[in-house]
C-alpha cells in the first residue's frame, strides 16, 4: 500500500461537517492544530497536518500504521515528545527548514564588520555574499557554495543584527558604569548631519577593573529644537531607559554653546541645579582655538590678502587648472593651494605654510591673470609682506602642533595644563629672543632672512635692510604677548581641582594641613608603590592604590577621570559623516554609530543562542 499524505485544504472543501478535537487522539501521535477556525490534527513525527474530516480514530490510526510503523513509544515517551513538539517554532510547523547556528553566527559577524567599516547594509547581499559564493564554489565546490548561500545577509537582516548587537553593547556599557568604583565623566556635543538633523553625541569615561575606560554612550536625534531643555530631556530619557542616574556621574565637558553652558538656562546649569555635586568644564580644544584667533591689524591684513588670493585661484575651476599646470611646469613640490576654513582648527597654519612655499608661483600667476586695478601680485614681491607671511605660517604651525597633542584619547586635565604651561614658557622665550634679533624659533622666517642675506650681492645692500624691521619686531612681539594674555584669560582658574602630588607623589612637598597628608607620607615609604609608579601609567597607578590609600585615590580620580576636551565627540562626528552620506540621508544611525565608535564588543555567542532560527531570504 502506498503512503498517504492528506491535504488539508482539499479535504476541508469536500465536506461541510465540522469535527472537534478530542484529547484521546494524542495516543495516535497527534497534537491539536487550528486552521481557518477549524480543528485539525498534526503528526508529531512528520509534521503532516490532517484535515478536519480526518479527526477520526480510524484515519489517525491509519496514518500512523502506514507512515510510521516502526515508531513505538510508551505513553510517557509520547507525552514528552508531544510537549517538545508544541514548544517548537512556527517555521518548522509549516515545513520550513531552520537555519543552522553557524549560519546565524556568520550573519552576526559579517553585520558587525559592515557596521565597523561604516558601509551600507545592502552590501552584504549585493556584494559580500555573491563574492563569498564565487570564491567558495571555485575553491571548495558547489556543495560548499550551497552552504554559504544559507547565510542571511539581506538588508533587513543586517539591520536587525546591528540593532541587536548595539543593544547588547549598550547594556554592557551601562552595567560597567553602574559597577564602577568612581563616578564617571561625560562629554557632550551637538552637530548637524547631511540631512540637516541635529544629532547629540555623548561619550563616557569610567573605571573598570582598575583601569580607565572611554566608551561611546549614545548618538540620539534632537527631533525639535537644540535648546538646553531638549538636550536635558533626551539625556534624562536615555538614563532612565538604561538604569543610569546623575549620581553615577561627576563631571560634564561640553563646547561653549549657550545651550550647553549658559549661566541661567544652559544644560549644565539645569543639571547642577538638581545635582550640585556635578562639575563641568569648557572643552580645552575650543578654548585653545578661540585664544589662537587673536591677531594685530597689520598681521590680520596679511591673512586677509592671502585668503583672497587662495579663493581667486582655488575658487575658479579655470584658474585652478592653469595654476596646477604652471606649478608642474616650474617643477614645484606642490601643485595646488589649500583652502582656509574658519571652523577647522588646523586650516590656518597649513594654508599659510603652503602659500609661503609657493609664493613665487602665486606672484607669477596673479601677475599674468590680474585685472585692471588688481595689484595683489605686488604683495608677493614685497619683502616685509613675505616676512609677515613667514611668521604667521611659523606661529600657526607651532600652535597646530600643540593642538594636535591635545587631540588624544585618555588625555587628562593635568596633561592639558602641562602642555599649555609649556607653550606659555616657549612664547616667553621667543619674546626675549625676538628683542635680541633672534628669530630661530620661526624656521620659515629665519630661512627667508638667511636667503636674503645670501642674495645681497656681497654686501652691496645695507645690513639693516636685510634684518627684521623694528616695526615688524614690535608687531610680532605684540602678537605673542597678546597670545599669552588670551591663553591666561581662557585657561587660568577655570580648570577642575589640581593636586601637585598627582604626577609625583614621591617628590612633592607635603603640607601638614592637607587632609591626605598621612596617606601621602605612608605612600612615599612604600617600596611596592614606588615600583608600580615606575611601570604603570598614572591612572593605573592610582587605581591600584584604591584599597590601601582611598583618600588619595579619590582625589587623584578628579584628575584623570574628567574629560578635558570633547575630542571623542569631534571624532564621532567624523564617523557620523562617513556613515550618513547624501545617498543614505534617511539612515537611523544610532546603532551603527555605537558599533563603529565603541571599544566594547558585542557578545555574539549569547545573541546567537537567543536568536530564533530562520532561513535565508
Amino acid at each position: 500500500m502506498s503512503k498517504i499524505k492528506y491535504n488539508c485544504t482539499s479535504q476541508m472543501a469536500s465536506t461541510s461537517k465540522k469535527r472537534k478535537w478530542n484529547e484521546t487522539y494524542q495516543q495516535y501521535g497527534f497534537t491539536k492544530f487550528s486552521r481557518d477556525g477549524l480543528d485539525a490534527a498534526q503528526c508529531i513525527h512528520c509534521s503532516t497536518v490532517l484535515a478536519n474530516c480526518s479527526l477520526k480514530p480510524a484515519k489517525l490510526s491509519h496514518h500512523q500504521s502506514n507512515l510510521h510503523p516502526n515508531i513505538e513509544l510508551t505513553e510517557e515517551d509520547l507525552e514528552a515528545k508531544r510537549k517538545r513538539f508544541d514548544k517548537q517554532g512556527t517555521l518548522p510547523t509549516y515545513g520550513f527548514q531552520p537555519e543552522s547556528k553557524p549560519m546565524v553566527q556568520a550573519s552576526f559577524e559579517v553585520a558587525l564588520k559592515i557596521a565597523e567599516r561604516k558601509k551600507a547594509h545592502t552590501i552584504g547581499e549585493e556584494l559580500i555574499k555573491p563574492c563569498a559564493e564565487i570564491m567558495v564554489r571555485n575553491v571548495l565546490g558547489d556543495k560548499a557554495k550551497r552552504e554559504i548561500s544559507k547565510i542571511s545577509l539581506s538588508n533587513n537582516t543586517v539591520r536587525r543584527r546591528i540593532d541587536d548587537m548595539a543593544a547588547d553593547v549598550c547594556n554592557q556599557v551601562c552595567q560597567e558604569i553602574r559597577a564602577s568604583a568612581f563616578r564617571a565623566s561625560l562629554q557632550l556635543d551637538e552637530s548637524t548631519d547631511i540631512a540637516n538633523q541635529s544629532q547629540l553625541i555623548a561619550f563616557v569615561r569610567y573605571e573598570k577593573e582598575k583601569k580607565v575606560k572611554e566608551e561611546f554612550l549614545f548618538c540620539e536625534l534632537l527631533t525639535t529644537t537644540t535648546t538646553a531643555e531638549e538636550v536635558k530631556k533626551l539625556v534624562d530619557y536615555f538614563f532612565e531607559k538604561n538604569g543610569l542616574s546623575w549620581m553615577q556621574f561627576q563631571h560634564i565637558c561640553t563646547d561653549g554653546a549657550p545651550a550647553m553652558i549658559g549661566v541661567r538656562t544652559g544644560f549644565v546649569t539645569r543639571v547642577k541645579s538638581k545635582w550640585p555635586h556635578i562639575s563641568n568644564s569648557h572643552c580645552s580644544l575650543h578654548r585653545y582655538a578661540l585664544a589662537s584667533k587673536t591677531m594685530p591689524p597689520e598681521l590680520m591684513s596679511v591673512l586677509d590678502s592671502v585668503i583672497s588670493s587662495i579663493n581667486f585661484i582655488r575658487g575658479r575651476a579655470k584658474n585652478h587648472r592653469l595654476f596646477d599646470l604652471m606649478a608642474q611646469e616650474m617643477g614645484s613640490t606642490h601643485t595646488s593651494l589649500l583652502y582656509h576654513t574658519q571652523v577647522r582648527w588646523l586650516s590656518r597654519g597649513k594654508c599659510l605654510a603652503r602659500v609661503f612655499e609657493m609664493h613665487t608661483e602665486v606672484e607669477i600667476f596673479l601677475r599674468e591673470m590680474e585685472t585692471r586695478g588688481d595689484h595683489r601680485h605686488e604683495n608677493y614681491k614685497n619683502p616685509e609682506f613675505l616676512m609677515k607671511l613667514a611668521y604667521l605660517a611659523d606661529i600657526f604651525g607651532t600652535l597646530n602642533e600643540v593642538n594636535v597633542t591635545l587631540q588624544s584619547r585618555e588625555a587628562s586635565v593635568s596633561d592639558v595644563k602641562d602642555k599649555l604651561a609649556g607653550l606659555g614658557a616657549r612664547i616667553a622665550l621667543w619674546i626675549r629672543r625676538l628683542h635680541r634679533g633672534n628669530v630661530a624659533a620661526f624656521p620659515l622666517l629665519d630661512a627667508f632672512l638667511l636667503d636674503r642675506r645670501k642674495a645681497s650681492s656681497n654686501g652691496k645692500q645695507q645690513q639693516q635692510q636685510l634684518d627684521l624691521p623694528d616695526d615688524l619686531k614690535e608687531s610680532i612681539a605684540a602678537h605673542l604677548e597678546r597670545l599669552t594674555s588670551e591663553f591666561k584669560a581662557y585657561f587660568d582658574g577655570v580648570e577642575p581641582a589640581y593636586y601637585p602630588w598627582y604626577k609625583d607623589p614621591f617628590g612633592a612637598v607635603v603640607d601638614d594641613e592637607m587632609e591626605e597628608a598621612e596617606e601621602l607620607l605612608m605612600l612615599r615609604e612604600s617600596a611596592v608603590a614606588k615600583a608600580e609608579f615606575r611601570k604603570l601609567s598614572l591612572s593605573e597607578f592610582w587605581l591600584q592604590q584604591q584599597d590601601t590609600y582611598p583618600r588619595l585615590c579619590n582625589k587623584a580620580a578628579q584628575m584623570f577621570l574628567p574629560f578635558p576636551t570633547t575630542y571623542l565627540c569631534e571624532a564621532g562626528f567624523s564617523v557620523m559623516f562617513d556613515l550618513k552620506p547624501k545617498k543614505r540621508n534617511r539612515l537611523e544611525m544610532s546603532s551603527d554609530m555605537r558599533l563603529a565608535c565603541s571599544e566594547t564588543k558585542p557578545n555574539i555567542l549569547k545573541l546567537v543562542a537567543d536568536c530564533k532560527e530562520q532561513v535565508s531570504h
